[in-house]
């Protein structure tokens, strides 16, 4: 039997809730048949809206089905994050899952209804924005190694700015806080444009910020690490933290593709490998780029390890600081 016609008798036959003798109807061969719900958790505005928009596109143009995104926006991302785990395990509602939901809300934030590690199942990264760490150039240190030992040699003295209290810079500083063994103080901006001219006039010492930044800032600045496992394809003359000299600081913002846990392992499968190849396709890479974020494909098993180890960290960071939302 010709595989449409035997998609034609399966469709019809399951309509009346039987199958003819050996022709099995399996979820992996009719999946997607409906258009599936991709959540993100945040407003049309963002970047995650707009990357979330171009992997849906792709997942449309190669699974033949309409992958539509909705946006949740609210409480950093956990509203609508919690109708991921509302929904059904059958792989029609998904979500663009970044570090906020992921990993900062259910520490800093009031108790959720979900757990980021038990509730959900990862189908692999989409893309990665590592936290560089940049300094003047009018700055005394050259170096991580000579930032961090004027650092420890005046605990409290140092400052660094971030974008807000719980951003992912407030988040990058505290983590650089704890693997270095340094006392920054934490200055939040609500003008990014005042924090890099405190940056630039040395009345901040530092800030944890994206490689975009960096090419876009020109040479006011400079950068002494990359905080990830890899050099950025936007600054890759910068050295990573390890290269640098403090191997444990890895801290990025990212985006991957989840679904709810029970969701079954062959439709996981089929949508990991249309993620795989949207990414591969320069049209996507061209998208990422011009967004300021690189493409990352990896795992489930890769991306779900990840999670866990962030929101191990920052639970730790937590215990270890006290750290909270609200100053």
């Amino acid at each position: 039997m010709g595989s449409s016609k035997k998609w034609i008798l399966q469709i019809a036959f399951s309509t009346l809730g039987v199958l003819p003798s050996g022709v099995a109807l399996s979820q992996t061969d009719v999946y997607p048949s409906k258009p599936v719900r991709v959540i993100i958790p945040f407003g049309a505005a963002g970047s995650t809206n707009l990357l979330g928009r171009v992997v849906a596109d792709f997942l449309s143009k190669d699974l033949g089905q309409a992958f539509v995104v909705l946006n949740l926006p609210g409480a950093g991302g956990s509203i609508g994050t919690t109708q991921v785990v509302r929904a059904p395990s059958d792989g029609y509602t998904l979500m663009v899952g970044t570090p906020g939901p992921m990993v900062n809300s259910p520490h800093l934030g009031s108790k959720l209804e979900y757990d980021p590690v038990k509730d959900f199942q990862a189908v692999g990264f989409l893309w990665t924005q590592p936290m560089v760490v940049l300094v003047s150039r009018e700055a005394p240190f050259r170096t991580l190694k000579e930032f961090i030992a004027e650092a420890k040699r005046q605990p409290g003295k140092l400052f660094y700015g971030s974008s807000g209290v719980g951003s992912t810079s407030h988040l990058a500083g505290e983590i650089f806080n704890l693997v270095a063994g340094v006392k920054l103080e934490h200055v939040p901006y609500k003008d990014g444009g005042i924090k890099m001219a405190d940056l630039k006039s040395r009345r901040t010492h530092v800030v944890f910020t994206t490689p975009v930044a960096v090419v876009t800032e020109g040479d006011m600045f400079l950068t002494l690490a990359v905080a990830a496992p890899a050099r950025s394809g936007f600054i890759p003359s910068v050295p990573t933290s390890a290269e640098a000299g403090l191997a444990d600081f890895n801290y990025s913002s990212w985006g991957g593709l989840f679904a709810r846990t029970g969701t079954p392992t062959t439709i996981l499968d089929k949508l990991g490998a249309s993620v795989a190849r949207g990414l591969k396709a320069q049209s996507t890479r061209e998208r990422f780029l011009a967004a300021g974020v690189e493409p990352l494909a990896s795992t489930p098993a890769e991306l779900m390890r990840h999670v866990a180890s962030e929101n191990n960290l920052v639970r730790k960071l937590v215990e270890t600081t006290g750290l909270k939302v609200e100053e």
